[in-house]
């Protein structure tokens, strides 16, 4: 039953807010998990496997209800999350009951380590879901802390390896630029 419990606890993640904004409000990590997954599929390349992909973006932020979200941007900030993040997943990876559980190791920490094609694509899915949102909100850019350059090369490092993704990403970098979004 203890096993039972522990699953119901995945639903904390759709209390964990992060510094993206939705409309009026803070989106929660669930939600992210959710639309980084979606659009994974929407851009998924030849040769990378899309199930494994989906599965590292829907334990990728798990890891969240221990230690919470910081900025992209903030790079000391996520230096330290990322010490506080595998903390967290010693504890957490032995939560999670049967396959579930399994699967969470596996593919979280596959993730974190961004070795194999698909763990690459997966973390560009997350970085560019973010962005793909910020495009979405119409609201300055500077109101998350974040300029033209930093998003530029956010577009160029995640993307650029993924033509169709980058394409999209560089339509909206350039009509963002034109509406004066980045000031």
């Amino acid at each position: 039953m203890k096993n039972v419990r522990n699953l119901l606890r995945t639903h904390e993640l759709k209390n964990v807010r992060r510094l993206t904004v939705v409309g009026d409000r803070r989106e929660t990590s669930a939600e992210h998990c959710f639309s980084a997954a979606i659009l994974s599929r929407v851009f998924l390349p030849d040769g990378i496997n899309g199930d494994r992909v989906m599965k590292m973006l829907l334990y990728h932020d798990l890891i969240e209800i221990e230690v919470g979200d910081v900025s992209f941007f903030d790079k000391e900030a996520r230096k330290l999350k990322e010490k506080e993040e595998w903390i967290a997943f010693e504890k957490m990876k032995t939560e999670f009951p049967g396959k579930m559980g399994t699967d969470f190791a596996e593919f979280w920490e596959e993730y974190q380590k961004r070795e194999t094609p698909d763990a690459k694509y997966a973390y560009a899915c997350d970085r560019m879901d973010a962005a793909f949102l910020r495009y979405w909100n119409k609201d300055k850019f500077s109101d998350f802390g974040i300029n033209k350059d930093q998003e530029r090369k956010l577009i160029e490092d995640y993307a650029k390896p993924y033509p169709e993704m980058y394409e999209f990403a560089m339509k909206l970098f350039s009509e963002a630029e034109a509406n004066g979004r980045f000031d």
